[in-house]
């Protein structure tokens, strides 16, 4: 049990330690980069920001970010799996092969629906799409942009979404 629990935190530590780094190197301040790393890894979500993520306006902040919730949201043996070169046992996961057909999906329907018609480039609209996609799924919340002029399409998506990411993985708290 002891040497479990010792497994489980040296994986949580080194996944904090190198998400601060590469928030740091993203851009953001050592002390925006402790707390968003620590909130982007447990899917809690809370921001230095009132504009969340959405406040640097960056792709590689935004990547950066991605990946921590992706993680964070993954239990850890599937993580155990990966990090050990377990990667058959890792694919055939339940969780991985359902985020791995959610999140394209639903990232495009929202592209398609609600984000290329109401952002200015096409580059945006996709790191929209993706970044809210991710972010529901995950629940953790964060986001880059407003929802008010988000139409009912792009709303509904994402609340399926979230009501999905509740019932999946490790840290996700849904119904």
């Amino acid at each position: 049990m002891r040497a479990s629990a010792r497994l489980v935190m040296r994986m949580y530590a080194g996944e904090m330690v190198l998400g601060v780094i590469a928030l740091r190197v993203a851009g953001m301040s050592w002390f925006d980069a402790i707390n968003h790393g620590f909130c982007a890894l447990s899917t809690g979500g809370f921001g230095t920001y009132p504009e969340s993520i959405g406040h640097w306006d960056s792709p590689a902040i935004e990547a950066t970010t991605i990946v921590l919730m992706l993680v964070g949201n993954m239990n850890f043996v599937t993580e155990w799996c990966l990090l050990t070169g377990k990667f058959r046992a890792f694919v055939r996961n339940g969780e991985i092969r359902l985020a791995a057909a959610v999140i394209p999906l639903s990232a495009g329907l929202l592209l398609w629906l609600t984000c290329l018609p109401l952002y200015a480039s096409a580059g945006k609209a996709v790191r929209v799409a993706i970044f809210e996609a991710v972010s529901a799924l995950t629940t953790t919340g964060y986001s880059t942009v407003g929802y008010g002029d988000w139409n009912s399409l792009g709303i509904l998506v994402m609340i399926v979404l979230m009501l999905i990411g509740g019932g999946y993985c490790s840290t996700a708290g849904g119904i």
